[in-house]
């Protein structure tokens, strides 16, 4: 991409939470500029600066050089938190008041980068609440360059990654009994290696991909996918251990592993995280509220409500979750792609604090009882992993998946749409932050698993859409 770029390509750098693009390609040093210009513009109030972090990637430092430049030249001041997890820069929003960029691309490959965005106390920036006015405005060709007469300061904070870590602690105070737990922790060569060391300082820890390497060469950033949780799962096995924990690559998605190195499916952890979260942090009489996103799985909801709390479905994606957050006054919400959030984290997405709370419990519970048999009285459906399907066109598809099945679905609150009976639950949905649709699917018996799955999947065949890779 160049000056010469069309505001089309530059638009299509946005989804409706963040923005994502390969470095070097759709993403360079006028993208950067443009995006963090219309940034500054739409974020811009009464504060005097912006709080900015970025994560390991290699193309990282660049791109915080070219937002410093852009940002002081505009009269505002950085508050540099440095390289650290995403969660941090939340947690300095709410703390400073301010404004919050993040450059990170989450659980994308190494060659990704881009930016999430918040305005003060970490309140979201998404489609609907502002990101569509930054793409207008980085879109322009004609953007003005900022010209203030002197520029912002910038002030080093990068000393904030321990006082997260160490807020934490307070919240969540792990004091492990003689008989010590075994942890694996599995941070994916990223973030979570700032602040996790620091959270978890006292506990008998086994570390993966503990070196910040922007190259990722342990594995794909992203926890989600089966086989990037294979060395995890080898080491909680070989070791004994009690637990195994994997992070994104900036540090806000958790993926848990239970003592027999079984990845614990998306309903289950969502579950456990949510009661964990009623348990900890239900103040009053009144019943707390827990949101859960739509394609969580039917249990999740009647796990939330036996648990003495009101369930609140929302749509899928971060910027979404946290407006619906403060409207329902909630404690916390938790979705199917392995975020967690608390209204003790500003609202925000908090995988260290979702980690927190379930080593906590398993402290509590040492001699007694295991992560697995914590998990035994949860109520499950059986749920396939999340498939994703590339298409040019995901209306043709829905439309034709709705012929070949002869089966009406319902429209989802995000996109994409849902098809549910009382035995079986599906979803198809446009991915937030990649050209692809989501499937998932349900079912209270694994035969029937099977056969839901295998119709779609030559549903999704038949109108022409291919598996991803």
């Amino acid at each position: 991409m160049s000056a010469n770029a069309t505001d089309g390509q530059l638009e299509a750098l946005f989804n409706p939470h963040d923005i994502r693009g390969v470095w070097g390609e759709t993403l360079d040093e006028y993208a950067v500029r443009q995006i963090v210009r219309a940034a500054v513009r739409v974020l811009r109030g009464d504060e005097d600066a912006i709080v900015l972090g970025r994560d390991g990637r290699l193309s990282s430092p660049a791109i915080h050089a070219i937002a410093v430049e852009e940002i002081t030249r505009a009269g505002l001041g950085v508050v540099d938190v440095g390289e650290t997890a995403t969660e941090v820069v939340y947690f300095g929003s709410g703390m400073f008041r301010l404004p919050g960029i993040m450059i990170t691309a989450s659980h994308n490959s190494a060659p990704w980068n881009g930016f999430k965005f918040c305005r003060p106390l970490a309140r979201p920036v998404g489609k609907d609440s502002g990101l569509w006015d930054i793409r207008a405005f980085a879109a322009d060709p004609n953007l003005p360059a900022p010209d203030a007469q002197e520029p912002g300061p910038v002030s080093d904070q990068s000393a904030l990654s321990e006082t997260y870590a160490n807020h934490i602690r307070r919240l969540i105070p792990l004091k492990p009994n003689d008989d010590q737990l075994t942890i694996v922790i599995d941070a994916a060569n990223g973030m979570a290696n700032v602040v996790a060391p620091i959270a978890f300082q006292d506990l008998n820890v086994i570390w993966l991909a503990d070196r910040i390497d922007g190259r990722f060469p342990d594995h794909e950033p992203n926890p989600l996918k089966s086989a990037n949780l294979a060395n995890l799962i080898e080491t909680v096995r070989r070791e004994q251990a009690d637990l195994g924990l994997a992070f994104d690559g900036d540090a806000d998605r958790l993926i848990l592993v239970t003592e027999t190195g079984e990845a614990v499916p998306p309903a289950l952890a969502q579950s456990h995280i949510a009661r964990l979260a009623i348990s900890r942090f239900t103040h009053d009489n009144q019943p707390p509220v827990v949101l859960y996103s739509e394609v969580s799985s039917q249990t999740v909801p009647l796990l939330i409500e036996s648990s003495g709390a009101t369930a609140v479905q929302t749509p899928v994606g971060h910027s979404a979750i946290k407006a619906l957050m403060a409207t329902h006054h909630a404690i916390a919400a938790v979705e199917h792609s392995g975020h967690y959030y608390f209204n003790a984290t500003f609202n925000a997405d908090s995988a260290l604090l979702a980690a927190a709370l379930v080593i906590n419990d398993l402290i509590a519970k040492r001699g007694t009882c295991t992560v697995r048999e914590r998990l035994a009285d949860l109520p499950r459906w059986y749920m396939a992993e999340e498939e994703n399907w590339t298409t040019a066109s995901p209306d043709t598809v829905y439309a034709q998946v709705r012929t070949e099945l002869q089966f009406e679905p319902s429209p989802l609150l995000g996109g994409g749409v849902a098809y549910q009976t009382s035995n079986w639950r599906a979803t198809l949905r446009p991915s937030n932050t990649e050209p692809l649709l989501r499937f998932n699917v349900e079912a209270d018996a694994e035969h029937l698993l099977k056969d839901i799955q295998a119709r779609f999947q030559l549903a999704l065949h038949a109108a022409g859409a291919q598996p991803e890779g």
